[in-house]
């Protein structure tokens, strides 16, 4: 929207956006648009989220992230939390793999 100021910072880049606060008052769901700078980085997000809450172990997790174009080598755009998660699921999974 022209003329509104950023007042969201992404969770995943860090990256500062502009999102209407009609969702964050929904309390049946959380609207990807309260935590997220978009869609693509919400869905990563809840990768991250299954597999800290311990709903999905590291190898499904790497699989969804890389279905979702996240590899091993591309995390300098997160922030620090994001990039500590990926690195724990990729090693998790290179050490599973080289049993």
């Amino acid at each position: 929207m022209a003329g509104t100021q950023n007042n969201h910072t992404c969770i995943l880049c860090g990256a500062a956006y502009y999102a209407c606060d009609d969702c964050s008052r929904v309390k049946s769901y959380t609207a990807w648009r309260t935590v997220c700078c978009s869609r693509q980085h919400y869905l990563i997000y809840m990768v991250l989220k299954s597999y800290q809450a311990g709903l999905t172990d590291a190898e499904t997790a790497c699989k969804e992230l890389v279905d979702l174009g996240i590899s091993r080598e591309k995390t300098d755009e997160w922030t620090e939390g994001a990039k500590h998660l990926l690195a724990e699921i990729f090693a998790q999974t290179i050490s599973s793999k080289n049993r």
